[in-house]
């Protein structure tokens, strides 16, 4: 660890792992209660209260995490404005404290103690986070039997269950947000199965709400959902889409 230089008034030592030790905290011996490993070492400068601090050993778990507070602006404009009007009253260089007030209150609050407490209060009232839908992991890996190396379609399962999964990765390789003539869809199905049916491929699509199609068939369009964790694994797996391209298809 780097040595650190720090300050202390009569009887307070400050250390660097933000903490306070009065002289109540030092043993007879003159030494912090701290391990050995960690005892500081005191050097004095010259003939002034000033001593340089080196603290033997890491500290990392002694180390508060830092807290992260997201700050957003509904209208950017008002936010302009607020900013102006707070930093034409200025007349020298803004520190760090002083900024953090100046955004706290372009974002309606009083000053940044307000911001970081509405923050809080609102973490408390939201709850913790839901938890992840549980995968049925074996469940995707028996489905996965069913394609080959290059993620094709082998054969039609015989579970109506497994071709649920199945027909989820055939979604995957559908377009976004674009409409397709019959035979656009019939050519991306026959490139990604292997047993040559791809009219039964395309209506079990629309059968179970994946692919939308007008009264006379003449155009199809993927309808854009949220698949079951299972598909997204099996996606994943199968290499359709890696997760980054996941999320920014579908949105999670």
């Amino acid at each position: 660890m780097q040595p650190s230089l720090a300050k202390f008034p009569s009887r307070m030592y400050f250390v660097p792992i933000g903490r306070q030790f009065t002289e109540a905290s030092l043993s007879r011996k003159g030494k912090l209660n701290l391990p050995a490993s960690r005892q500081p070492t005191l050097v004095p400068r010259r003939k002034s209260a000033t001593i340089d601090i080196r603290l033997i050993g890491t500290v990392e778990d002694e180390v508060m995490p830092r807290t992260i507070f997201p700050f957003t602006a509904q209208d950017v404009s008002a936010l302009a404005r607020s900013l102006d009007r707070e930093l034409e009253a200025v007349d020298r260089k803004l520190g760090h404290v002083r900024i953090l007030n100046v955004l706290a209150r372009s974002a309606g609050c009083q000053n940044f103690q307000h911001f970081r407490a509405q923050f809080a209060t609102r973490d408390r009232l939201d709850g913790p986070p839901a938890p992840p839908d549980p995968v049925d992991y074996l469940r995707v890996e028996r489905v996965a039997r069913h394609f080959d190396e290059l993620g094709c379609l082998i054969r039609w399962p015989a579970k109506a269950n497994h071709r649920s999964l199945c027909l989820w990765s055939l979604w995957a390789r559908l377009p976004s947000g674009q409409t397709q003539s019959e035979p656009q869809i019939n050519q991306i199905l026959n490139a990604n199965h292997l047993f040559g049916d791809h009219a039964l491929l395309r209506r079990a699509l629309c059968d179970h709400g994946l692919l939308s199609r007008t009264a006379d068939g003449r155009e199809y369009r993927r309808i854009e959902r949220r698949p079951p964790p299972e598909a997204i694994t099996l996606i994943r797996h199968l290499g359709l889409r890696g997760p980054d391209q996941l999320v920014a298809d579908l949105g999670f």
